[in-house]
């Protein structure tokens, strides 16, 4: 294709850090190749002896010059944020947003175990004063409302589902965070919280309380565990969304994957056998270009899930998301078959360290893909399944 065949590219990758995440997007002139807008998910991993690699990783996308616009992060674990320290050191958070999840309405509730990641990443932003913005939780209903990604001023607190946009030459691209109201594990803690006396208002506004309390720890290790009931475990009690789409599926007006990634493992207890290549087809129904990044989100509660599918009808027009983030890395606790049998969902990625995938990764999840022939993108630490995808858009 012809440079001239098309105004701008959304470039999208799916880094191999292993048991992590770092996902990135680029908005790329078509004229000089020069980058508009860069936009960054999540920022870590937690696997071991690969930290080179990773650098290299961010290196090679950032420098002085091109750093990074909007970063995402979608909840407070290590292998979540803790490269975002490095972004700091580098440079590469200049003049950057950074959207975060709110817990409850008026403030940041320190009530998880990862509370102490949380403060330490707000101090590392604040040392450069880093813009902050949190995503207010999600009320149940949609928002019409739209703001330009590149404005200096916008609020620190945003409602969830606000649209997030970039345009040029009429395109129109839209980043939108969302942040579910995870509600049965949310009352299950209010109701614990009250069953150990502990206030709500002063865990709100005294740091010391939440990191000194026993009680609180007890409860956050019990949510902290798989409940048996189908809405998985509270690690996080919620994580930040993010769909990624242009205005209109028409924009894009061609595809290119620029790497080779495996989607299959035919036999999924071999982990080096049984490939079957990855192959986009244009599908009717399907809103080109789309892209759903769910965190350690718990799909498997019927609360999210159907919020999620509430979001993907409301945001993509009734038309099939192209990909899906199979969330926390494909843990059994998050996840359940209604991923693959999803008719709006057209292929999955999930991202993890294959050394884990006892602990975490669900290989019954590549069996069901398998068995369905269904896109599967499997991104770990081996780069050769870093995964690279360009939609090259233009309006007529």
């Amino acid at each position: 294709m012809k440079n001239e065949d098309y105004m701008v590219y959304l470039k999208r990758i799916f880094h191999p850090v292993g048991q992590g995440a770092f996902f990135t997007e680029q908005l790329v002139s078509s004229s000089d190749e020069k980058v508009l807008y860069n936009v960054v998910y999540d920022c870590g991993s937690k696997t071991t002896g690969i930290r080179h690699k990773i650098e290299e990783e961010i290196d090679g996308m950032y420098d002085k010059d091109h750093h990074v616009n909007a970063l995402f992060l979608s909840h407070f674990d290590d292998d979540h944020i803790n490269y975002v320290k490095y972004l700091r050191t580098q440079g590469y958070l200049v003049d950057a947003k950074v959207f975060i999840p709110l817990l409850f309405e008026e403030k940041f509730l320190p009530v998880t175990v990862l509370y102490l990641n949380y403060l330490t990443l707000i101090n590392e932003l604040e040392k450069d004063g880093i813009k902050i913005v949190w995503v207010k939780m999600d009320d149940g209903h949609t928002t019409e409302q739209e703001i330009n990604i590149e404005e200096k001023n916008i609020d620190k607190y945003i409602d969830s589902g606000v649209k997030l946009k970039y345009e040029i030459n009429d395109i129109i691209w839209y980043w939108v965070p969302f942040n579910i109201k995870y509600k049965e594990r949310i009352e299950e803690f209010r109701k614990r919280l009250e069953s150990e006396d502990i206030k709500l208002d002063e865990l709100c506004n005294q740091d010391a309380y939440v990191v000194d309390n026993k009680a609180l720890k007890r409860i956050c290790q019990t949510l902290n565990k798989d409940q048996g009931d189908g809405y998985g475990t509270a690690i996080n009690f919620n994580s930040l969304q993010l769909m990624s789409y242009p205005a209109s599926p028409d924009y894009c007006i061609d595809y290119v994957r620029e790497t080779v990634c495996d989607s299959y493992f035919a036999d999924y207890f071999k982990w080096n056998k049984g490939y079957i290549k990855y192959k986009f087809h244009k599908k009717e129904h399907l809103y080109l270009g789309s892209c759903l990044y769910t965190g350690d989100t718990s799909a498997n509660s019927p609360c999210v899930w159907n919020t999620l599918m509430d979001k993907i009808n409301s945001y993509l027009k009734n038309q099939h998301l192209v990909l899906f983030q199979i969330p926390h890395h494909g843990s059994k606790h998050s996840n359940d078959e209604r991923i693959v049998d999803e008719e709006r969902i057209y292929a999955a990625f999930t991202n993890f360290d294959p050394d884990y995938c006892q602990k975490i990764y669900d290989p019954n999840i590549s069996l069901q893909f398998y068995l369905r022939r269904k896109p599967l993108i499997l991104v770990t630490n081996d780069d050769s399944f870093k995964f690279e995808e360009c939609w090259f858009l233009n309006k007529y």
